[in-house]
């Protein structure tokens, strides 16, 4: 599971590096993904920081 959860977050990564020009069209979805992988605490944070 944690193997899977490395390949996630690289291709998140790549997705941000690819994508930096659309950012703000791709930011919706990062931020989904990265809630997804992220623990309650720092879902919690980045919820009330948006």
């Amino acid at each position: 599971m944690h193997h899977i959860k490395m390949m996630i977050k690289y291709f998140c990564l790549k997705i941000i590096n690819s994508s930096y020009e659309y950012s703000r069209a791709a930011k919706p979805i990062l931020d989904l993904t990265a809630n997804l992988i992220l623990t309650p605490e720092v879902v919690n944070i980045t919820i009330v920081k948006n």
